[in-house]
C-alpha cells in the first residue's frame, strides 16, 4: 500500500522500496514543447559567444559570458511577447536581435534538442537594438 506523503517530491524514475513497492508517487511530466510569455515578459534565445564572435574556437570563462570584455553584454533573439506587451512603448519587437542586461532573466526549461538557452526577462532589460549590416 502506498503511502500519500504531503509535499514530498518524486524521487525518481525505478525507485522501490525494501518490499519491492513502487516509490514513484507521480506520473512521469511530458515533455516541454515551449515556453509561452505572460503579462509584459519577453521570450529570448541567447546567443553564445562563438555565435557573437563568429568563431568555432572555445572561449573559457568561470563566470560566464558577460565576464569575457571580448564579448560585451549578452545578445538574444526575441522569439515571443506577452500580451502585454507594447513594441511602439519599447522599440523592439518579435525577430529583434538585441543586447540584454546581464542578471535579470529567469531561465526557462530547454527542449529536447535545444542547443541555446531561452529566457523570459522584463521588457526594460533589453538594453538596445542590433542592427545588423545588409549582405547587399
Amino acid at each position: 500500500m502506498k503511502k500519500n506523503i504531503i509535499g514530498s517530491r518524486n524521487p525518481g524514475p525505478g525507485l522501490v522500496d525494501a518490499s519491492g513497492e513502487d516509490l514513484n508517487m507521480f506520473p512521469p511530466l511530458p515533455k516541454i514543447a515551449g515556453v509561452r510569455p505572460v503579462g509584459s515578459l519577453v521570450l529570448l534565445e541567447i546567443l553564445d559567444e562563438q555565435e557573437v564572435l563568429g568563431t568555432k574556437m572555445i572561449l573559457p570563462s568561470k563566470s560566464g559570458p558577460s565576464s569575457n570584455p571580448m564579448y560585451g553584454a549578452p545578445q538574444a533573439w526575441v522569439r515571443a511577447v506577452g500580451p502585454g506587451f507594447k513594441a511602439e512603448s519599447f522599440g523592439y519587437d518579435v525577430g529583434d536581435r538585441v543586447l540584454l542586461s546581464t542578471g535579470v532573466a529567469v531561465p526557462c526549461p530547454q527542449r529536447e534538442g535545444e542547443k541555446r538557452d531561452w529566457v523570459l526577462v522584463e521588457p526594460g532589460a533589453v538594453r538596445g537594438v542590433i542592427i545588423e549590416e545588409s549582405n547587399e
